[in-house]
């Protein structure tokens, strides 16, 4: 093998070390297959002493870290609805990240203040999720009008 082959793989195999050898998902159904149960573990493993610290992140299948930088502000399971709803703040403000369980109550989204075109919520891709209500089996949905002061305004 000459040299300049040697050296190749050698690099090659340093970058995939390095870089895990992460696989970008083929698709977006692919990617939120992966991506929604290691943000629910991530977020069901925020004990209530963490709330106001900085989250150190999660890095998701497509190489973006979701979290960093955040402070996590509060957290609130409703089980009689089967709903889950944690509530982060960075420079952009507050957002909610909820999901509902299978058999659970749908939540209506709330409006983003100063938002008036209806595309406030998304999905971990970041694709807008169109409906107005999140739903269960959905996975995580992304509310940018999620407050703290929304998520304590809920009824059990």
């Amino acid at each position: 093998m000459s040299t300049a082959r040697s050296f190749l793989a050698i690099a090659l195999v340093l970058i995939a070390a390095l870089t895990g050898n992460a696989k970008t998902p083929a698709s977006i159904g692919e990617q939120l297959s992966q991506d929604n149960p290691a943000v629910i573990s991530y977020l069901e493993k925020l004990a209530p002493e963490k709330i106001g610290k900085k989250l150190k992140g999660l890095k998701l299948s497509d190489g973006t870290v979701e979290f960093k930088g955040a402070t996590f502000v509060g957290m609130r399971v409703i089980p009689a609805k089967k709903q889950h709803i944690y509530v982060v703040r960075d420079k952009d403000g507050e957002r909610a990240y909820v999901w509902i369980d299978k058999g659970g109550k749908d939540l209506v989204i709330p409006k983003a203040a100063g938002d008036d075109s209806g595309e406030n919520a998304y999905v971990l891709s970041g694709d807008i999720y169109t409906f107005g209500d999140v739903a269960a089996g959905d996975g995580i949905v992304i509310l940018s009008g999620g407050t703290l002061a929304w998520m304590n305004s809920l009824r059990d």
